[in-house]
């Protein structure tokens, strides 16, 4: 977790804010990302990090008060955040579509990541044969095939769902993304390649699936994402009680996702890769703690997991071949920080055990 992003300190200023601490309260900072969630939930349960005595009730209704007012808050930036994501990828189709292939934003898996193409089209073809294998490898290690029924997190303009059925590794589909603008672009790609399959496509947030698709509850074989839960591991724990619920009792989860470093980032990934990507509000989860976060409340199991930083680098690498200036340059920027360990990515498949 990032140590200097805070929403706050439970010794908050009379000036900003209608409450004061009592003194009891020591000045704890308040992180925004996962861990937020259950330290403002554990004040009324008198947490030992913040020394409110159980006895104490005035102090722990206090502390009701300040946690209420602090998730109000938070999900106030939640919704700006989805927002402005919302408008980054509507207002980015076009050049998605000329330089990472049209309907493609994800990244790729490559045979070879030693060598960047000569010209510029091999470079495009390569990146775009990336994007395909990569769907290919989720469905092989996850065991997709023509019985599976699949709900894709975040599916962007559907490509992934339409590739898995016309390589008939699923039965049925359902895609949600926030973007109302990509889901009508997945809509009409299912439409013209009159596929076989059920294949459908609905606008909401990764947290809303469950009212959503309420009628589908408990009958998806597997849940998977590609590289779109980056931008609520803040909500991951409630993302994956989520999931759990769409899924059979022998369902799988497989996710391919970006993740974070223990530090915090620097300066030129902060400009050229996190505040691009609408990213530099949220909070990536390292490797580990993405990991343990799977595991961390008992409801799946981790089956298999591979990093596939050098991939997104060199995804990166063929982009930058590919990219008008100064684009190019930012994309170059953005390999040299996967490079250096402050974002990768990651492939994870689980399993659900309760």
């Amino acid at each position: 977790m990032e140590g200097s992003r805070f929403l706050g300190t439970t010794g908050l200023d009379p000036g900003n804010s209608p409450f004061v601490a009592p003194r009891l309260f020591r000045p704890v900072h308040w992180p925004v990302g996962l861990e937020s969630v259950d330290l403002l939930f554990s004040l009324a349960g008198a947490a030992p990090e913040l020394r409110i005595l159980r006895s104490d009730w005035p102090n722990r209704i206090v502390a009701r008060v300040i946690r209420d007012v602090l998730l109000a808050s938070m999900s106030d930036v939640r919704e700006a955040r989805d927002e402005e994501v919302q408008r980054y990828y509507e207002k980015q189709m076009a050049t998605y579509d000329a330089v990472w292939g049209v309907g493609n934003i994800h990244m790729g898996v490559f045979v070879d990541v030693s060598k960047i193409p000569d010209t510029k089209e091999e470079a495009h073809e390569e990146f775009v044969r990336g994007a395909e294998r990569i769907t290919s490898l989720m469905a092989q290690k996850g065991g997709l095939d023509q019985q599976a029924v699949v709900l894709d997190l975040g599916c962007g303009c559907g490509k992934a769902l339409l590739d898995l059925a016309e390589a008939e590794c699923l039965q049925e589909g359902d895609g949600i993304d926030l973007t109302e603008k990509l889901v009508e672009r997945a809509r009409t790609a299912a439409a013209e390649a009159r596929l076989p399959q059920r294949i459908e496509f609905h606008v909401g947030g990764f947290e809303e699936v469950t009212s959503v698709l309420h009628g589908r509850k408990g009958t998806y074989t597997h849940v998977i994402s590609q590289v779109s839960l980056c931008y609520a591991h803040g909500l991951f724990r409630e993302i994956l009680q989520g999931a759990a619920d769409m899924l059979r009792t022998d369902g799988k989860l497989v996710l391919c996702d970006l993740v974070g470093s223990d530090m915090p980032p620097s300066m030129e990934c902060e400009q050229r890769v996190l505040r691009r990507l609408c990213l530099d509000k949220a909070v990536l989860l390292p490797k580990s703690k993405y990991i343990a976060a799977i595991e961390g409340d008992g409801r799946f199991v981790v089956d298999y997991q591979s990093d596939l930083t050098e991939h997104l680098a060199y995804s990166y690498d063929l982009l930058a071949k590919v990219a008008p200036y100064p684009l190019a340059e930012d994309y170059a920027a953005s390999a040299n920080c996967c490079r250096e360990g402050e974002v990768g990515m990651i492939l994870v498949v689980a399993h659900k055990i309760r």
